[in-house]
């Protein structure tokens, strides 16, 4: 007999002070202990919550998938409380947050911009690594956090564009861009940091336009029907807010697992590295450290959530929430789910369990959906980073990388800290 679908249990609390007393538990105590102890309260992987708006939250793979590409669970413009403002979008709104055409077009001129790019870019991160690596060398000490941020933003914009931008001024952009809580008030002070990011953002979008490959750009953007005055700031969040801030998280952890890791990384740094053990080596540090943490998704119907606790009935207007990091350490996927183990893909098919923002790792973003379109070069410039860092190098960090499972911010899911280097050594 089929279960019938039931509404997520728990409450969204009285207006106004549901959502601030959710909101602040959330913070002062940790996203790990709010969602955990709610999961424990309810007996399922799915509930109310209250942050900043009321929320459905769902802890299981099942339950996040349709928010991968169900047309009827779409993306409001933002991540629930966390949206940049339109001034440093261009007022173009980016086509993550659009469905239909406005999202399948831009999306499009996305894959096919990747896809021309992309014999480049080993020949740039070589170039790139060449250069900053020696810089290291000669350093001895540094802060790797700072430097690892300024690698991903020369990186991305070398590799998709054929210039390098003011890296100080893209870090100030991307890394405060969700910082901006009360923008109307922002605007009204000459020196506010929503004003002072506006004006590094005019400034990009003028580097953007003279960059070497920005006509070619633009036609093959003519070509999806986006037009030449709205492609720079597609190009400044696709390569800013996407690939700067994603790639800089995930060569952090890189370094951490690394660091801590010390038998994988001889086997890494061999003159042939066993591929299997790298691709495994970078499956895990996606898993336990994900780039992205929430999914959403707004209901425009009516529906039910089929989840590993069963169904539920999620109502038009309600907004839904994919908890990666729990999915991804959920036992009845994962044998021995907080152990670092790269050996656990050998069988062909635990990789397939893997959620990566807004879709699984293996499965081919197209234009129709919503799975990352730069997920397969991300990975590729980790794997390139982890082996020349594990064959050519050898460092000590000041003190030995943490996660936090408690604070929430745009670095969580990388190591806490500067990441500071005492010593530093690079050898052919």
């Amino acid at each position: 007999m089929s279960t019938q679908p039931r509404r997520p249990p728990g409450s969204y609390g009285l207006p106004v002070i549901g959502s601030m007393l959710g909101t602040a538990e959330f913070f002062l105590f940790g996203w790990e202990r709010y969602f955990s102890s709610r999961r424990k309260k309810h007996g399922a992987t799915v509930f109310k919550v209250n942050l900043f708006q009321p929320t459905v939250a769902v802890l299981d793979a099942q339950g996040i998938a349709p928010l991968f590409a169900d047309e009827d669970l779409v993306q409001d413009y933002g991540f629930s409380w966390a949206r940049p403002p339109r001034e440093l979008v261009g007022q173009v709104t980016p086509s993550i947050f659009e469905k239909g055409q406005a999202h399948d077009a831009p999306k499009a001129f996305i894959l096919d911009v990747l896809a021309q790019r992309g014999r480049q870019l080993p020949v740039v991160f070589d170039r790139l690594a060449d250069e900053y690596f020696a810089h290291w060398a000669k350093a001895g000490s540094f802060v790797w956090a700072d430097e690892i941020e300024n690698f991903a933003v020369d990186l991305i914009f070398d590799w998709v564009l054929g210039a390098r931008p003011d890296r100080a001024a893209v870090r100030r952009i991307y890394n405060g861009i969700f910082l901006h809580f009360l923008p109307a008030l922002e605007r009204l002070i000459p020196g506010s940091g929503l004003n002072r990011a506006l004006r590094d953002y005019r400034d990009l979008v003028a580097f953007i336009r003279s960059a070497p490959q920005f006509a070619n750009l633009v036609a093959l953007a003519g070509k999806h029907g986006v037009s030449e005055a709205e492609l720079p700031h597609r190009l400044a969040f696709l390569l800013g807010m996407n690939g700067f801030l994603g790639v800089q998280s995930s060569l952090k952890s890189v370094v951490g697992e690394l660091t801590r890791n010390e038998g994988f990384r001889k086997e890494l740094g061999k003159a042939t590295p066993d591929q299997g053990l790298l691709d495994g080596f970078i499956r895990e540090v996606l898993r336990l450290h994900p780039p992205v943490f929430f999914l959403f998704g707004r209901a425009t119907r009516e529906r039910t959530l089929d989840t590993a606790s069963g169904p539920f009935r999620i109502n038009k207007g309600e907004l839904v929430m994919g908890v990666v990091p729990t999915a991804q350490v959920d036992p009845a996927l994962f044998a021995n789910p907080e152990s670092f183990d790269p050996s656990r893909y050998a069988d062909g098919v635990t990789g397939a369990k893997l959620i990566w923002p807004r879709g699984r790792q293996d499965t081919p973003s197209v234009p129709t959906d919503r799975v990352c379109p730069g997920k397969d070069p991300a990975v590729l410039i980790a794997k390139l980073f982890c082996v020349r860092l594990a064959a050519r190098c050898k460092w000590r960090l000041a003190k030995p990388p943490t996660w936090t499972n408690q604070r929430y911010g745009l670095n969580v899911a990388a190591p806490e800290g500067d990441l500071a280097v005492l010593g530093f050594e690079q050898h052919s």
